[in-house]
């Protein structure tokens, strides 16, 4: 199950300036340079790049259950192009694809 293959334990992680208040967001998994997690202020999960492990480098608003992100994230990896919230494809990706 691609849950089990992302989910890390969960951990707060630094996000400024929304998440000073309360010390961060819960990052609850992580592909490659994105994380998955939790926005205890908006009540839903969001997945966000990160260039320094612990630090969520985009603020996200939505409200998404679990499930709605994961099956985005499994669309994402069995399409061909990405879907928009999960980044652009880098030129070399597009000369390297079969």
């Amino acid at each position: 199950m691609l849950w089990d293959m992302v989910r890390v334990p969960p951990t707060k992680w630094r996000q400024s300036p929304w998440g000073d208040l309360g010390g961060g967001f819960w990052a609850v998994g992580l592909i490659g340079r994105q994380v998955i997690w939790y926005n205890d202020l908006e009540g839903g999960f969001n997945v966000s790049p990160y260039a320094e492990f612990g630090t969520i480098a985009k603020y996200w608003c939505n409200q998404d259950e679990l499930h709605h992100v994961i099956w985005r994230l499994r669309q994402q990896i069995e399409s061909v192009e990405p879907l928009g919230w999960f980044g652009p494809r880098h030129s070399t990706d597009a000369q390297t694809a079969p």
